[in-house]
């Protein structure tokens, strides 16, 4: 595990769905001096910060933490927006519309592709 790829990946994907460092770090209950420390690679994270963080930035743990994991697979790849609109409705604290909204979100994705795939 490199310390300082896997903060360069963290900040990376922060910056793509547009959150600051204070706003992830609100998110994850850290301060942001400690995300800042991540993020440059001088701190190492808990098991438990790692979680949360790849959570809230719709990361998998193994494409963080190993160097050789490409994050440009067709199923991995999360559009902004749609990643903001379910921290949205993770902020209603609704559950069941989140589920359902994910639900939704991949049947559509699916079908744009099979779309995509006939043409």
């Amino acid at each position: 595990m490199n310390l300082k790829e896997m903060g360069r990946k963290i900040k990376s994907q922060r910056q793509y769905i547009g959150l600051t460092q204070e706003q992830l770090s609100e998110r994850v209950d850290i301060t942001p001096a400690y995300l800042s420390g991540i993020e440059s690679g001088n701190k190492v994270a808990s098991i438990k910060v790692m979680l949360a963080i790849a959570n809230e930035l719709d990361m998998s743990l193994d494409y963080m933490l190993l160097d050789d994991i490409k994050n440009d697979s067709e199923h991995t790849k999360i559009d902004c927006n749609i990643i903001e609109f379910k921290h949205i409705l993770k902020e209603l604290n609704d559950r069941e519309l989140i589920d359902s909204f994910v639900a939704y979100s991949r049947a559509l994705s699916k079908e744009m592709l099979n779309r995509k795939i006939k043409n």
